[in-house]
């Protein structure tokens, strides 16, 4: 077992920086709404960053209006909690969201921006 992990991890070691400086041929099947489609797979990485937060934010306001419309339609106080939990839930997810975002900013702005890049080898 372990010469199995052993080899998979040196043949994994051995093909990382072709992986890494494939990426000046890569060429996406499927465009990114906001990306340019000459852009490099840096630009694609950073597009889904933002691309994943955006969504996490609407699931989250999503979520929020369903169980606000379900607290509003229903009689039934146990109806009455799980909407009120489903909006506490929805509001916790996006507060993370945020924050994880707001934090990586403060710390460092770089630390948004993918840059896979290595400079050539000499």
């Amino acid at each position: 077992m372990l010469h199995k992990f052993l080899f998979i991890l040196t043949i994994t070691a051995i093909n990382i920086p072709s992986l890494v400086y494939a990426e000046k041929t890569y060429k996406p099947l499927v465009g990114i709404p906001g990306v340019n489609p000459a852009s490099d797979f840096d630009g694609y990485i950073n597009s889904l960053y933002v691309l994943s937060i955006s969504i996490a934010a609407l699931l989250a306001v999503i979520k929020i209006v369903i169980a606000g419309v379900k607290w509003m339609l229903t009689d039934v106080v146990t109806s009455k909690s799980d909407a009120k939990k489903d909006i506490q839930g929805a509001l916790i997810g996006l507060l993370i969201v945020l924050s994880a975002v707001l934090i990586l900013t403060i710390i460092n702005p770089n630390l948004v921006n993918v840059n896979l890049t290595l400079p050539p080898p000499n």
